[in-house]
């Protein structure tokens, strides 16, 4: 069966390649990625962003920012934003993935939803090769080390309030205590379509985070290595397609829920509100959560 993405297939010019493309999402610094923009006549444009984890906020957390910057910025005047393909390096399965989006107003964007896009798929749907890697005009931003990565179970219920940036229409704002509650008795397992976080069993995902997680931990495997013995792993034992994918949002150090505190206690989110959200919203009990453990002088945790 022909993928009905290459209905856009045609053969394309790269109009663009801007290895360090930046967006500002006011935080101390703007967040960047490599945009490579390809052009056809009569053929809607292709937007290529590629990214390492320390770049700000992810293409997969900002990808309707993202989106909409570029859209803004070249083409004004379009209906329809560019097709969006990203690939982020940081990710223990680098692979190129097509984002597709509600367009809400002008230039607005919201329900982002992803697919994989095998590499010959790319290639038909372009029409000329497309560069994978970062760039040579990469330029690493300077930061200080965030300290040891640490993996931990957390019960789901306890999560601080979600509050996704251009969430689905699935995931209205906060879940209040009682709609927790019920998940934690009546656990959802139904599998929907409203967009790829509510398309899978976050159950059966977290269930074997929390077990290769553990597993890796008491193997003495560093932290550093634990994402790529799950992966590894978890393909073994079977798992494939969208159950993988979500397993490798769990523990991968560049996509995994993490949870900070401010000075008056009050937790945020670093990374991960929508598969939090969709998490309590399957009522999942337990899952992992990454955080990174800064030492003191004294060499104390």
């Amino acid at each position: 069966m022909t993928d009905p993405l290459l209905a856009h297939a045609a053969m394309r010019q790269r109009a663009l390649d801007d290895h360090m493309f930046a967006v500002d999402l006011g935080g101390a610094e703007p967040s960047t990625f490599r945009l490579q923009l390809f052009t056809a006549p009569d053929a809607r444009p292709i937007a290529i962003a590629t990214q390492t984890p320390t770049e700000g906020m992810s293409l997969t957390n900002g990808a309707e920012r993202y989106a909409m910057a570029v859209w803004h910025r070249y083409f004004p005047d379009d209906a329809e934003p560019p097709l969006w393909i990203q690939r982020e390096l940081g990710r223990n399965k680098a692979i190129f993935q097509l984002v597709t989006f509600t367009v809400d107003g002008r230039h607005g964007l919201t329900s982002p939803q992803w697919r994989s896009v095998p590499d010959e798929t790319l290639a038909q749907l372009v029409g000329v090769a497309v560069d994978p890697g970062r760039g040579e005009g990469y330029a690493e931003q300077e930061s200080e080390p965030v300290g040891t990565l640490h993996y931990a179970v957390a019960w789901v219920a306890h999560l601080p309030r979600p509050d996704p940036v251009g969430r689905p229409n699935c995931m209205p704002v906060g879940i209040p205590w009682w709609r927790r509650l019920v998940r934690q008795l009546i656990p959802n397992h139904r599998i929907e379509y409203c967009c790829w976080y509510h398309g899978g069993n976050w159950h059966k995902v977290s269930e074997t985070a929390i077990r290769l997680v553990r597993q890796c931990q008491r193997n003495a495997i560093p932290a550093d290595s634990i994402a790529s013995h799950v992966l590894t792993q978890a393909e073994i034992e079977g798992l494939t397609g969208w159950e993988l994918d979500a397993l490798d949002t769990i523990v991968s150090p560049a996509d995994g829920i993490q949870i900070e505190s401010d000075d008056e206690g009050h937790r945020f989110y670093i990374n991960g509100q929508h598969r939090a959200h969709a998490l309590l919203d399957a009522g999942v009990h337990r899952t992992i959560v990454i955080s990174w453990q800064v030492s003191t002088d004294d060499g104390a945790p």
